[in-house]
């Protein structure tokens, strides 16, 4: 199936902007009169297209881990009174592992074109971020031990990587439904 008239940028635009996953779309451009002409599905670089919410996902893991570097973990009140509270800089394999999660989240959002290593680097994301999150909780009831912490309370800084941990997981589901949904159109030509 072949359009038999070329069609402008604005009207290809239309039919991408009414029709939501049409892939295979084959532009080609016209070099004397700078208009499109398309082939049967539409084929705007299926990579650039599908992965768009899990780079959305991916990045607010990012920030998400940034975040958790500069913010307060936990903050608890000694017998006496006094208050003390718990960093993650101050413990260097957080910090490492904070770190690596954000960059592996920059990462896998540039690899959207190799969609099988995307995806397994999210599933590893979400697998780090579960160990980031236990190691969190000792590293804290530590703290709170060593220095005789009656009460406390967890800040936002120690509830960002469960957040990481769901936001991992949704690319990761979002990069396989669309390797899935790419497979199945392979499978039709």
């Amino acid at each position: 199936m072949r359009f038999s008239s070329p069609a402008t940028l604005q009207e290809v635009a239309k039919i991408r902007a009414t029709s939501f996953y049409f892939f295979n779309v084959n532009i080609k451009f016209c070099q004397p009169c700078e208009r499109l002409t398309a082939n049967a599905y539409f084929y705007f670089q299926i990579n650039h297209m599908i992965q768009r919410i899990q780079s959305i996902w991916l990045l607010i893991v990012a920030l998400a881990a940034f975040a958790t570097y500069t913010l307060t973990l936990y903050v608890g009140k000694q017998a006496t009174g006094s208050e003390m509270s718990f960093l993650l800089a101050d413990n260097f394999l957080l910090v490492i592992l904070i770190i690596l999660l954000g960059m592996l989240a920059v990462i896998c959002i540039f690899l959207f074109k190799n969609r099988k290593l995307q995806f397994r680097l999210s599933v590893l994301g979400v697998i780090l971020s579960l160990v980031f999150v236990f190691l969190e909780y000792v590293k804290v009831e530590d703290f709170k031990t060593k220095n005789s912490i009656a009460a406390g309370s967890y800040q936002l800084g120690a509830l960002l990587p469960i957040l990481m941990v769901v936001f991992f997981f949704l690319a990761a589901r979002g990069i396989y439904k669309d390797e899935k949904l790419v497979k199945s159109l392979n499978r039709l030509r």
